[in-house]
């Protein structure tokens, strides 16, 4: 599922103002990302993927993390203007210049699957498609083959703002079947009884490797940034973190 990425609506420090001269890595989140990718209270990041695997490379660096909310249109704009230092949850095919950042190993592969109710029927192969209305996320590019049925008409596209309310219209029956990613899908069934009987359709609409993109600036330890990721993934760190949300 390609991201539309791009307003700085508000900066979240996840600890105190850091002392003079103490090293601060500016990490990005925007409300837009679904759980288990960030988790809010208060408007401030508190838990989630993002938050863990930064803390994690934070404490790798010897670094204070601070978490900066930006629009999600806003995103690959702060990597390159300074504002943000990091953002984890891209691909380097979902932005315009990915040869102006500096990037993690990929982390791990994200699945985007069809999510439908019970008894419904099968979501085997694109031709399954035809005549159904799918629940999709406002703003977000999907898979060539699932925007050529859009736009043909084919399959029909229902956009909301957030997966949870896509979910929602399926029980309500108001969508044959929701897309989002298996990440967020089992988080979700995982923490709302109510999406207990939904089943993930065995049509994959896209699967996509997941990174983390740190601006590349002199005043940042870009070859530390990548070589810390290098390690949390050799030590299971990412999947650990990973299998926190599952």
């Amino acid at each position: 599922m390609n991201r539309a990425i791009g307003s700085i609506s508000a900066l979240c420090w996840l600890l105190s103002a850091p002392a003079v001269g103490e090293p601060v890595l500016a990490v990005a989140f925007t409300a837009q990302n679904e759980a288990p990718y960030a988790l809010l209270t208060g408007g401030e990041l508190t838990s989630g993927l993002i938050h863990d695997i930064a803390l994690d490379l934070g404490g790798r660096l010897h670094w204070r993390v601070a978490f900066v909310s930006l629009s999600r249109n806003r995103i690959e704009a702060a990597l390159l203007d300074g504002t943000a230092d990091l953002y984890c949850g891209l691909n380097p095919a979902w932005i315009e210049a990915p040869e102006r950042l500096r990037w993690s190993p990929p982390l791990f592969a994200e699945n985007d699957v069809f999510v439908v109710q019970p008894g419904a029927a099968p979501i085997a192969g694109w031709a399954d498609l035809r005549g159904r209305r799918i629940g999709t996320i406002l703003g977000y590019r999907y898979a060539p083959a699932m925007e050529a049925m859009f736009a043909a008409g084919t399959a029909m596209r229902d956009d909301a703002q957030l997966v949870a309310s896509n979910f929602g219209r399926l029980k309500l029956g108001w969508v044959d079947a929701v897309l989002t990613s298996e990440v967020v899908m089992r988080y979700q069934q995982r923490n709302n009884p109510d999406l207990a009987d939904f089943t993930v359709a065995p049509l994959v609409e896209a699967s996509n490797e997941i990174y983390c993109a740190a601006a590349d600036r002199p005043d940042l330890p870009g070859d530390q940034i990548v070589a810390g990721f290098g390690a949390m993934i050799a030590e299971g760190r990412i999947e650990a973190i990973l299998a926190s949300y599952r």
